[in-house]
């Protein structure tokens, strides 16, 4: 998942696994410095330290989590 970086991201991401009763296996999250165009499509990822006024902080977050073929769980 790739969103904006905003306090307590994983937390929260965290909280819906747990209250749909999911099994969470791994979570890992970094902070990437990213560049998009007008039409809110990724162009570019910069480099630690790089930036300027045309880039945001985004959230990386990988998850793992038990595998779930309920077809109402997965339509919801």
């Amino acid at each position: 998942m790739l969103c904006r970086d905003v306090p307590f991201v994983v937390g929260s991401i965290m909280g819906e696994l747990n209250n749909r009763e999911l099994d969470i296996h791994t979570i890992h999250n970094t902070v990437v410095r990213t560049r998009r165009d007008a039409a809110h499509h990724l162009t570019e990822f910069l480099s630690r330290g790089e930036g300027g006024e045309d880039f945001a902080d985004e959230s990386l977050v990988y998850i793992e989590i038990s595998r779930n073929s309920d077809r109402a769980f997965i339509t919801e």
